[in-house]
């Protein structure tokens, strides 16, 4: 039974659960999206630098909780909306002071996941001064009411995590597979998988520390630490979403109004697509519409909202003084919490009037 149990968040200000029985699991969190932002990123790349709200976009949100110890530096943990995020619009980021041979940890979530012999593959992004290391811990529970804690460790020198690690946690395992996307401005993207069937996994952790060599245990000197957690996904293999070409997409703009007695001139529209091959669409969660105004100097496109169903309407739309053309995206997001690459995505282009 690979998905059975629930993950406990905190949406809205207040606990939420997920539960039942799945036929994969997979969870997803941009973290953590409270549904409105001063900036919008998909994948570590910017692509809304104004204020948004669209509680449609709202996700878990952690139990932002430390592990309480005198002799460990305090260090501030929060729902950020002002720093730059991989996606969404939020991020939980890690400031404050830690010696250099401590670390501190920090729930996530609880859980109620009951494993089975598939591999959980997670998958997290990290953006810090290059000193700051994240981790996350795993507490899981077997039958007979043993207890494991497993260290997702971050990047880093290898021997080092195991001398450092070893004897604070049951497992350590290093990523692996660590990437620097181009047009990600900073972010690392760090990917681990465990297999422990049988198991009930129970919290999730966030492990702040510091990894340098050659530093006496006894030298407690402290250093800022500063590290942004930018999202979270937990997925089983084989049931990764395969999005349709753009292709296979048929879009139609429809009831086209220019408004063009004022300046600068603005246009209301109906915006409705669908699918020319089969595919399905059980697999589809939602869209997300974006437009691209043409020519753009910073070639970014500007969300407009979310659908449920296959058709958008545009409403009083202000054009840019300039503009020849808009581009209007409409980007796929799976029920496993993916979504299409915007580069990917369909597309349909109109022109401007006058």
């Amino acid at each position: 039974m690979p998905g059975r149990g629930f993950l406990v968040g905190k949406p809205a200000g207040r606990p939420r659960a997920l539960f039942g029985f799945f036929p994969f699991l997979f969870i997803h969190m941009p973290i953590m999206s409270k549904g409105r932002g001063h900036h919008l990123s998909v994948e570590g790349r910017q692509i809304v630098s104004a204020d948004w709200c669209n509680l449609s976009c709202q996700s878990f949100q952690p139990f932002l909780e430390f592990s309480e110890d005198p002799d460990v530096p305090s260090i501030q943990a929060s729902v950020n909306l002002m720093e730059t995020s991989y996606s969404g619009g939020s991020n939980v980021t890690f400031k404050g002071i830690l010696g250099r041979n401590a670390h501190i940890s920090k729930r996530l979530f609880q859980a109620k996941l009951l494993l089975d012999d598939s591999a959980l593959h997670f998958s997290y992004s990290v953006k810090s001064d290059g000193l700051s290391l994240v981790g996350l811990s795993l507490e899981l529970h077997s039958t007979k009411g043993q207890t494991t804690s497993v260290l997702l460790a971050s990047h880093g020198n290898t021997l080092l995590t195991m001398n450092t690690f070893t004897s604070k946690f049951t497992k350590v395992i290093m990523p692996h597979q660590v990437t620097k996307p181009k047009s990600s401005e900073g972010w690392v993207l760090q990917e681990n998988a465990i297999a422990m069937p049988g198991y009930t996994l129970t919290e999730i952790r966030a492990v702040c520390y510091f990894l340098e060599p050659n530093v006496n245990p006894s030298n407690q000197i402290e250093r800022d630490y500063y590290a942004v957690l930018g999202h979270l996904s937990i997925q089983t293999p084989g049931h990764n979403l395969k999005f349709p070409p753009s292709s296979s997409w048929q879009l139609e703009t429809q009831s086209v109004l220019w408004e063009a007695s004022g300046q600068p001139k603005s246009v209301s529209l109906n915006i409705s697509w669908s699918l020319k091959d089969h595919y399905d669409v059980d697999k589809i969660e939602n869209y997300i519409i974006y437009v691209e105004y043409i020519p753009a100097a910073d070639g970014k496109q500007v969300l407009l909202g979310t659908a449920q169903v296959e058709a958008f309407y545009v409403s009083n739309l202000v054009v840019p003084p300039g503009t020849s053309s808009l581009k209007f995206f409409i980007q796929v997001c799976g029920i496993d919490g993916t979504r299409q690459p915007l580069d990917d995505s369909p597309s349909v282009q109109l022109y401007a009037e006058g």
